[in-house]
């Protein structure tokens, strides 16, 4: 724990003031509060919300909530929207500008995400049923059907692990503190995975780019196929085996070499 602490990442964090330190201290505060009383909670519910005012993924965290009373759980979450919905109001245009900076693309690249598979497939349906007048309805039928096909396979999944005998065992032998972190831990690098942008250093390096793009070998490599196969160098299949043949005959070539020769 000593090591990770002051680990390299660590140090370069807070010598560039890193807000997310910030904001995992405020997520550990979040825990350790999150195993005391009602009061200590609370205090710790509004730790998360400052949190998620400041960056998107920490609003992750308030997951804790539906551990709560239905009535103190409905009354922690009527006071975040209320907070939430006074903040869109307030950074209304700062946050629309934003909006149009988060990843997107094509469903059929390397950009991922849990919408690629239904909606990519209602896109194919669509192409399929064209010229039809009803091609764009069918795209759409198919993307619904498809996402809540594969909620329901996630909402089953999800139950079959908790009615696991060996699951709530292990979660039941950790200490409370340790369950919550586990929790909020979870839900913490879920969320800063997908709001993750490049720091000014990577920027810098990545001619002004702040986020990871979508990229083809067929398009985005095409320059690089040409200059290779321009100077005799080819990255196709064939020349793969090719290269795999002469290595072959190399080593065999040593090995008759090296081999010691008979009397």
């Amino acid at each position: 724990m000593l090591m990770a602490t002051l680990s390299t990442m660590v140090i370069f964090a807070l010598e560039r003031a890193n807000l997310d330190i910030l904001l995992f201290m405020m997520a550990l505060t979040t825990g350790f509060l999150a195993g005391g009383g009602l009061a200590a909670r609370l205090v710790g519910y509004a730790v998360a919300v400052l949190a998620a005012l400041l960056k998107y993924y920490p609003i992750t965290m308030l997951i804790i909530v539906f551990r709560e009373r239905v009535t103190v759980f409905f009354c922690i979450v009527l006071i975040a929207v209320g907070i939430f919905s006074a903040f869109w109001v307030g950074y209304h245009d700062e946050i629309a500008k934003g909006l149009p900076l988060i990843p997107g693309g094509r469903y059929d690249t390397d950009l991922f995400a849990a919408k690629n598979l239904p909606f990519l497939v209602g896109l194919v349906a669509e192409s399929a049923a064209e010229p039809s007048n009803f091609a764009a309805l069918l795209g759409r039928i198919t993307t619904v059907c498809l996402y809540a096909a594969l909620l329901t396979l996630c909402l089953a999944l999800s139950r079959r692990l908790m009615r696991a005998r060996e699951l709530p065992a292990a979660l039941t032998s950790l200490p409370r503190l340790e369950q919550v972190f586990l929790v909020i831990g979870s839900a913490v690098i879920t969320g800063c995975f997908f709001a993750f942008r490049f720091p000014d250093s990577m920027q810098k390096e990545f001619s002004g780019m702040d986020r990871f793009l979508p990229i083809t070998y067929r398009e985005t490599w095409k320059v690089v196929r040409e200059i290779a196969e321009a100077s005799g160098t080819s990255y196709t299949k064939a020349a793969h085996e090719a290269e795999s043949q002469r290595e072959a005959e190399a080593r065999a070539a040593n090995r008759r070499q090296e081999a010691p020769s008979r009397p």
